[in-house]
C-alpha cells in the first residue's frame, strides 16, 4: 500500500470522526471530487480499504478470521481472540477450501486452510 493511499485514508478517518451521518454524505462527496481533481480516483478503492481498516481500529484491536465456512457462533477461537483484546471480524473465501487463517491486525498469524497447505507443499516441491 502506498504511502498516498495511507495518508488520503487518515484524512477521510479525521474529517468523518466526528460527522454526523449527514454531513458524511457532502464530506465523502467532497473527498471524491478532490481525488479526481488531483488524478487519484483510481486508488479510491484501496483508499477505502484503509479506510475501512483504520474506522475499525479505532474501537480497538481487530482480528480477522477468514473461513471457507461460517463458524459457528461464539467458537473457542472468537471467545480467545475476545479474551485477549482483540474484536473477532469474520469473513469468508471459498477459496480456502477448508481450514482457517487468522491475522491480528495487519500481521499474518496462522494460515491453518487447505489452501495454505497447498501453498506450502508447493513451495517445499519447488524447492527440492
Amino acid at each position: 500500500m502506498s504511502k498516498k493511499t495511507r495518508t488520503y485514508a487518515r484524512v477521510l478517518l479525521g474529517a468523518l470522526s466526528h460527522a454526523s451521518e449527514k454531513e458524511a454524505a457532502g464530506i465523502a462527496r467532497r473527498f471524491k471530487f478532490l481525488l479526481q481533481k488531483r488524478g487519484d480516483v483510481r486508488i479510491l478503492s484501496a483508499v477505502v480499504r484503509e479506510f475501512q481498516r483504520l474506522w475499525e481500529e479505532r474501537k480497538g484491536k481487530v482480528a480477522s478470521v477468514v473461513s471457507a465456512k461460517e463458524l459457528p457462533l461464539g467458537s473457542a477461537l472468537e471467545q480467545e481472540l475476545k479474551r485477549r483484546g482483540y474484536r473477532p471480524r469474520k469473513e469468508y473465501d471459498k477459496e480456502l477450501i477448508g481450514g482457517t487463517a487468522v491475522f491480528l491486525g495487519k500481521s499474518y498469524l496462522v494460515d491453518n486452510s487447505i489452501r495454505g497447505k497447498l501453498q506450502r507443499i508447493q513451495k517445499l516441491v519447488q524447492s527440492l
